[in-house]
């Protein structure tokens, strides 16, 4: 599908509807994925598609059914899940990400406080 160029605001939130509709192309219960930053963001866009302030999408319907919102890490875990898999390995969970950070961040020296220049 290509992109879908709207203006922030109310004209993107219908863009994404309607294109929801194109893409469900007339089976109310296709699955659709919907790629967004954050969490909270996807939340807030299930909530006001599902509500149906913005009107029925252009095959007449209202709301959502079957519409998943993912952040982009989460579709890349998907996608290489597999493939991960089939070299017997998986993918990063929190923790050991979390402790590959500590442990990269404790080799790096403090900055004495003699080198610290008042603001």
């Amino acid at each position: 599908m290509p992109p879908v160029h709207a203006p922030a605001g109310v004209p993107a939130l219908v863009a994404l509807r309607d294109t929801i509709a194109t893409v469900k192309a007339g089976d109310p219960l296709a699955p659709v994925t919907v790629v967004v930053p954050s969490s909270y963001a996807g939340l807030s866009l299930r909530r006001l598609l599902a509500a149906g302030d913005l009107g029925p999408s252009p095959s007449g319907t209202v709301g959502l059914v079957n519409v998943r919102f993912l952040v982009a890490a989460r579709v890349a875990e998907l996608l290489g899940a597999a493939a991960l898999a089939a070299q017997g390995r998986r993918p990063v969970s929190r923790p050991v990400r979390a402790e590959a950070v500590r442990s990269g961040t404790s080799k790096i020296d403090p900055v004495p406080d003699s080198q610290i220049e008042p603001g």
